[in-house]
């Protein structure tokens, strides 16, 4: 299947563009600050709030990434509420909270651990489709806060 193709705007930033391989009716979004959806929980749409106007002012936010984000905002709520419960556990002394023992006596990874390991991964690959980690954000040269959008 190849690589991934990386985008004309994202080309243009790491200044690797060339018209040969540039398709010239890729679209183009208009950079935008997308509405929260209002079905986000208050700690995704903090996280929303929080993400979304660093992304505007770097200049790689469109109302088309509203899904991938809202993804990215889900899943970190549902890491943090499942992260707060595990840490709210009484451990065993000898089990801890990683491991829960049923009633016949034996001994599993707790239930919660899968749900934060879950989210904690789809929380990575959403943050690296916008940007947001420090791999994918060493690809894209961005504008700098307070720069400019040339599009006003």
């Amino acid at each position: 299947m190849g690589r991934k193709k990386t985008p004309t705007a994202i080309k243009r930033l790491k200044g690797t563009d060339q018209k040969c391989r540039t398709n010239p009716n890729e679209p183009q979004p208009p950079i935008t600050k997308p509405l929260a959806p209002d079905f986000l929980d208050l700690t995704a749409l903090e996280e929303w709030n929080r993400v979304v106007d660093i992304l505007f002012n770097l200049g790689i936010m469109s109302d088309l990434d509203t899904g991938v984000l809202t993804a990215y905002c889900n899943s970190y709520s549902r890491m943090v509420k499942a992260q707060t419960a595990l840490n709210k556990l009484e451990t065993d002394a000898n089990v801890g909270g990683m491991l829960y023992k049923t009633v016949s006596g034996n001994i599993i990874q707790n239930p919660l651990v899968g749900i934060v390991n879950t989210a904690q991964r789809d929380m990575c690959k959403y943050a690296s489709e916008m940007g947001i980690t420090p791999a994918s954000r060493s690809n894209v040269s961005g504008r700098k806060i307070g720069e400019s959008h040339g599009w006003e």
